[in-house]
């Protein structure tokens, strides 16, 4: 029998981080020119990232609800949801300098600066698959 107390913090950490993620996907900005901010939403790409973020949380969740010994594959993938989460992330944060992508004719004549969404958006990832890989059935040593 698991310890309730870790299956209760796991889910606590995974629910931390899943607002972690809208919050990054939904309200904060990825990039700023001047005093205009760029919300995720104005990336080209930003579709695959949001369904990255979704797949991510659908398998942490079949994690901790899974009995120990289907567990594995679910963890799995949602390493690989996760790496493709967080690298999605990374990538459509790197462009936040190209004016082109959020200007038709007219540039602000300002430095573009990094925004809190990517971030964000990342370190809610990591916790998530911190929480998700505790779930890991540890074996036995009974043999």
């Amino acid at each position: 029998m698991e310890s309730s107390v870790r299956v209760t913090l796991a889910g606590a950490a995974v629910l931390v981080a899943a607002a972690g993620n809208l919050l990054a996907i939904v309200l904060l900005p990825w990039a700023h020119y001047g005093a205009l901010t760029m919300g995720l939403d104005r990336f080209p790409g930003w579709p695959w990232h949001a369904t990255a973020v979704a797949v991510l949380y659908a398998a942490a969740l079949w994690a901790l609800l899974a009995a120990p010994q289907r567990r594995r594959p679910v963890i799995v993938l949602s390493a690989l949801a996760g790496l493709a989460a967080a690298g999605s992330a990374v990538a459509l944060a790197l462009r936040y300098d190209e004016a082109s992508l959020f200007f038709d004719r007219y540039v602000p004549a300002v430095i573009p600066a990094h925004g809190t969404g990517a971030p964000v958006a990342v370190l809610s990832v990591l916790v998530c698959l911190t929480a998700v890989g505790s779930r890991w059935p540890r074996s036995t040593g009974a043999g």
